[in-house]
């Protein structure tokens, strides 16, 4: 069997990271960091159901942190901001993820103070809800 999930992240991770200024946006999450701004994303919860034909579809959330260096609040803050627009609008111009998903239901969101292997950044946070489908 597939691995959806993980699939479904590493289309996250591409889609993300091909935005203009993300320097690192690795398939599994690092244990530290070491470039500014990056991208993780990770399933955090959902749901499956088998059909009445035996495959399984369900409702999965997987977050996608972009973290940002705390350096000087207000200099970070204006460079980080952009990219709110940015990764929405990747995202939803690809509401498959490359084939990964079956439809991208939903994005929310937050922004503020983050931390990551210890080191306090700023950023933002999505949660997608990804409609999602799979062979038994």
């Amino acid at each position: 069997m597939a691995n959806e999930l993980a699939n479904a992240v590493a289309a996250v991770q591409d889609i993300v990271g091909a935005i203009s200024g993300i320097r690192g946006a690795p398939d599994t999450p690092p244990d530290q960091i070491n470039m500014f701004p990056f991208s993780i994303a990770y399933p955090t919860s959902g749901d499956w159901r088998r059909t009445r034909i035996g495959t399984r579809e369900g409702v999965q959330s997987i977050a996608v942190e972009l973290h940002f260096s705390r350096t000087g609040l207000a200099r970070d803050v204006a460079e980080a901001l952009p990219y709110g627009d940015s990764v929405v609008e990747a995202l939803l111009a690809n509401l498959s993820l490359s084939g990964a998903i079956f439809d991208l239901n939903n994005i929310s969101w937050t922004f503020g103070p983050m931390k990551w292997g210890g080191i306090d950044t700023i950023g933002w946070r999505f949660i997608l809800k990804a409609a999602m489908q799979a062979d038994p």
